[in-house]
Order: C-alpha cells, then structure tokens, then sequence
C-alpha cells in the first residue's frame, strides 16, 4: 500500500511531488519496500506516538509500577521536544534519563532543580520523592533508554503521523466504504458542488461559525491550564482502577463430566506460589466418555479413580 501511495501515485506525479521523508512506526518492512522502488533518498521519522507507545510497552515488560512509568514517560517525552531537530542532544539527554532517576546529576542541564537546590531536590515523580536505587533496575532501564537513544535521529524531528490519522478518521465517518450515501440528505448539495454552484449566504455563515468554534477549541486545548487538567483527569481515571499490586493471585481450573448446561463438577483445583488446593467431588450422574478420555477421571461403584488409581472424594 505504501508503495502505491508513495512511488506510484499518479496524483503526486501530476503535481511533481516527490516525497523525501516517511513517517510512522518503526516497521522496517514499509520503508524497505519504498526505498526498494524509489529513485530517490526517502528518510525515515519516527512518528512520536508510536515512540512514546513502544516506550510503555518497554516498561510494562519491566513489570513496573504505574508512577514510575509515567515518570519515565514524561521524561522520554521532554527529552525528545525540548532538543526539536537536534539528534545528539535528543541521543545525550536520553541516555541521561535513568542516570537522572536514580540520583546522578552530573550530567543534568539547567532544567534539572538539583543544579539549584541541591541535596534538598526530591523528584516529585518517583514513589516518596526518592530516587530509585535498584541496580538490576537500572541496567534493564538503561538498556531500554539506549535502544531509543541509538534512533535519536529518527526522533530529533518529531514527527507526527497525527493529522494524516484524523484526516482518514473523518472521511471514513463522513463515508466509510460499507454505507451507501446517494440517497441521503445531502445528495443534493454534493450534486450542487459537482455543478460548481455557489453555497448559499446561510451556508458560508454556518461554516465560519463552525470554523471559529473550532479554532477556538484548539486554542484553549493548547493552554498549560488545559494540559495540566487532561492530566489531572487522567490520573484521576488510573486511580478507578484498582490497584492489583500486592494482591494474592490464584489459578484454579475445573474438570466437569462434559460439556453441556447439566454437566457437574467433578475436580477442584488452585494453586498459590507453593500452596495447592484439590478436592474431587463424586457426581451424581454418569460422566461422559470423552470427559473421561481427556480428564482420566471415572466412577465406579460409587468411588471415583484417577488413572485407575481410587482418589479421596469430598461430598458434593
């Protein structure tokens, strides 16, 4: 698909574009391909949402709490936007994230506090205001930020894929390819537009009306006090869920005389770190012979057998 788009795209040909940067995420196959079919040099961008996406997969992996994801989060956003255009910075201050976090400061720029406060600097992100000490963490998370960092060209220009993803979003709620449209409402002024007519003087206002609205809601989207109160919505949306940690994970299975709505159970089984929990429960009816096949289970005169080997029942 992006070979048709790119490099065979009779539009661009006709207006003599040529295309010298692709952005997007960081499947190797796409820009592979194109550069494949192209005559020319076609750089590659990292679209930086997909960068910050494969970033909280990476700490996921590290099974770490959420604060402290979405202190690294915000540390490898910075990073990228506060050095725009500026690949070896983008590399130093990347590189410099996990030093940061577990107290080393030598390296820190002015943006750092602890260049002007000193021992009395506590990184409001990190559990107690503390920096981190885990060494084992360290050296995952260093091995995490350099891989990032290695790519610092393809970050340095903060690329965004966002307008043409809005762009395709909107035409395909206005005409997705599964809905038939000519016999709509708005049939005729498509037919209006096709004739080259003029809208209307209600139509020219209606849309500078819903053009003003529009640019001011980005406006105001923009303002520190907007970020500041998604942020704030959003951690109070992280905060509903609850918090798995620390709780005591249980893995039980069930064995049942078959498969339909009247089977029983007929074996109870969990399992804790080293705690284990089995009971086997005589069913009232008869057990199906395929359950029998798959659990090794069966009943006979009343007792119930494991391989051919007689089990401890517990009553139903």
């Amino acid at each position: 698909m992006a070979v048709e788009l790119i490099i065979y795209n009779q539009h661009l040909k006709d207006e003599n574009v040529c295309v010298n940067v692709l952005i997007g995420d960081d499947d190797s196959s796409t820009i592979a391909a194109v550069r494949r079919e192209s005559t020319t040099q076609i750089d590659k961008w990292s679209d930086l949402n997909h960068a910050s996406k494969a970033m909280i997969n990476s700490l996921y992996g590290l099974k770490l709490p959420t604060k402290i994801i979405e202190y690294f989060l915000r540390c490898f956003t910075c990073a990228i936007k506060k050095n725009e255009g500026n690949p070896e910075a983008v590399k130093c201050a990347l590189r410099n994230v996990v030093s940061h976090a577990f107290g080393n400061h030598e390296r820190c720029g002015e943006w750092c506090r602890y260049s002007s406060i000193g021992e009395e600097y506590q990184p409001k992100g990190l559990p107690h205001g503390k920096p981190l000490s885990d060494p084992q963490l360290k050296s995952a998370l260093t091995s995490v930020f350099t891989r990032f960092a290695n790519n610092s060209d393809k970050l340095a220009p903060c690329g965004s894929s966002q307008g043409n993803e809005s762009f395709n979003s909107s035409v395909a709620s206005k005409a997705p390819k599964s809905k038939y449209y000519a016999a709509s409402e708005s049939l005729n002024f498509r037919v209006y537009k096709e004739l080259n007519l003029s809208p209307s003087k209600a139509t020219v206002k209606f849309r500078e009306s819903k053009e003003s609205v529009r640019k001011q809601k980005i406006e105001n989207l923009r303002t520190v006090e907007a970020k500041r109160r998604r942020l704030f919505h959003k951690k109070n949306r992280s905060t509903d869920t609850s918090d798995h940690q620390g709780a005591r994970i249980v893995i039980f299975d069930l064995e049942t005389t078959g498969l339909s709505k009247s089977a029983e159970i007929c074996q109870i089984a969990a399992v804790h770190e080293k705690e284990i929990f089995n009971v086997y429960i005589v069913p009232a009816g008869d057990m199906s012979s395929r359950a029998a096949e798959v659990t090794g289970l069966q009943v006979h005169g009343g007792e119930m057998f494991l391989n051919n080997q007689q089990v401890d029942t517990t009553p139903p």
